[in-house]
């Protein structure tokens, strides 16, 4: 089943929703979805469409590495920024966790190591 899901910037885009567990009930106008959500505390969710209504669906909190798998993460992060010079530091960190490095250990790494 296709809906029309509302990110928070307001652009539109369809997605599969595959089951409603996390979805809740549905309101008549968008603003009322959003209030309910923004009342409810929640801070990561989107506003879907079904059958002309709209619900808020929850997302899942992402998984955040703690420790690092690899075994001398600095160095690694320091070869990783030597690899990719002016890349942003978004994308090196995405790198950085992509090799199993802890988000902690790559953000002062990367802070030391950027090539800009």
């Amino acid at each position: 089943m296709t809906y029309n899901v509302f990110k928070l910037d307001n652009k539109p885009k369809t997605t599969t929703h595959t089951g409603t567990a996390n979805m809740s009930k549905t309101y008549s106008t968008k603003s009322n979805a959003v209030r309910a959500a923004r009342n409810a505390g929640l801070t990561d969710y989107t506003i879907t469409t079904v059958d002309g209504r709209f619900a808020v669906v929850t997302l899942a909190p992402k998984a955040i590495r703690r420790i690092s798998e690899v075994p001398r993460p600095c160095n690694l992060v320091a070869d990783i920024c030597r690899a990719n010079p002016g890349a942003s530091r978004k994308d090196l960190l995405i790198l950085c966790d992509k090799a199993g490095v802890a988000l902690n250990t790559a953000r002062t790494q990367v802070s030391i190591h950027r090539i800009r």
